[in-house]
């Protein structure tokens, strides 16, 4: 069998060969942000560098770790691309793994909830009119309509989230307080967004004209989408994966 592997490499046939074995542990650590500090920061601090050595010395292997929660880029916050980045890194830490690649760390907080960076065509065309035609929310039809531009490239076609600083220019400017001022207008921005796409979902689900997986899109957190693409479709997850809850019993006390 390898002999003939070694002649198609010869021949120049390279397309139907076998995957070179990863010699990494790549785990993707997913939590939010504030409520799991203190345990992000032990993992990484006190629990990685002897699991570095450990997999090093005893196995040959090099030990890696994905924490997004540092790692996203202004770039990234600009582009609306967080979640992608995660969703991506991800599937990279399941592919090449070749032990545990999925951590999560829960606890109270249920995590960020963006708005969409994409949505589908059709469903933003019904989304908006409800916004305007049935919420009276003319204000809030124009924002969409400023902000969601419609891509005819994708497949289906899409209304995309357009750059921040495409219309807040302020957003990537060097300057820390036109930084400040650009960032505190977008969550206001976003904020509007996020409320008027919420109800007008609600509206839509009640009347039976979306699905409640295009509901879910305005809805869940981040994190939930992390914990479906990193545990809950994986077909390995008892043996790749591992979640540490942490329960505070009296933090409505304090």
């Amino acid at each position: 069998m390898k002999s003939a592997y070694y002649l198609d490499v010869l021949r120049g046939r390279c397309q139907e060969l076998p995957d070179v074995r990863s010699k990494i542990v790549r785990v993707f650590v997913s939590s939010t942000f504030t409520d799991t500090l203190a345990e992000r920061d032990s993992l990484i601090e006190n629990i990685f560098p002897k699991l570095k050595d450990y997999c090093r010395q005893q196995y040959g292997l090099e030990f890696q770790y994905a924490d997004m929660r540092w790692g996203i880029q202004t770039e990234s916050a600009n582009n609306h691309g967080e979640v992608a980045t995660c969703l991506k890194e991800i599937e990279l830490c399941k592919k090449y793994s070749v032990a545990t690649n999925f951590v999560v760390l829960l606890s109270h907080r249920y995590g960020s909830r963006p708005i969409p960076a994409q949505i589908r065509a059709s469903l933003f065309e019904l989304l908006k009119d409800t916004v305007v035609n049935e919420l009276n929310e003319l204000k809030d039809g124009d924002l969409l309509t400023e902000w969601y531009k419609l891509d005819t490239n994708c497949m289906p076609p899409a209304y995309i989230l357009q750059n921040i600083s495409s219309i807040l220019p302020n957003f990537l400017s060097k300057n820390t307080d036109e930084i400040k001022q650009a960032d505190k207008e977008w969550k206001k921005i976003s904020n509007r967004l996020r409320i008027s796409l919420r109800q007008a979902a609600e509206l839509c689900l009640q009347r039976e004209q979306i699905t409640e997986s295009d509901y879910d899109e305005f809805f869940i957190s981040i994190t939930e989408k992390e914990i479906i693409n990193g545990i809950l479709s994986a077909k390995d997850a008892n043996e790749r994966t591992l979640c540490f809850l942490r329960e505070i019993v009296d933090i409505r006390d304090h």
